[in-house]
């Protein structure tokens, strides 16, 4: 069971990493005006919402395991 555990942290620490690349990746874009359409823009506001709650979600998530690690190291 451990095992699994430190596999799905670090399958959450894969995903973390690439949500946060892409969510910089459009933050540079909007910061260099490459948006002209406003359908696009808004696309791109979309996914950059999905992004950080995502991000969020596994920042949580993370959080949550490493705290129950502590009290399991505790015990």
């Amino acid at each position: 069971m451990q095992s699994l555990n430190h596999q799905y942290f670090a399958a959450l620490l894969e995903e973390q990493r690439l949500k946060q690349s892409a969510f910089d990746e459009q933050i540079q874009l909007e910061l260099l005006g490459l948006t002209e359409p406003e359908t696009a823009k808004d696309h791109r506001q979309e996914y950059m919402k999905y992004l950080a709650n995502r991000i969020l979600q596994i920042n949580n998530l993370m959080e949550q395991w490493l705290n129950a690690m502590e009290m399991d190291w505790a015990l």
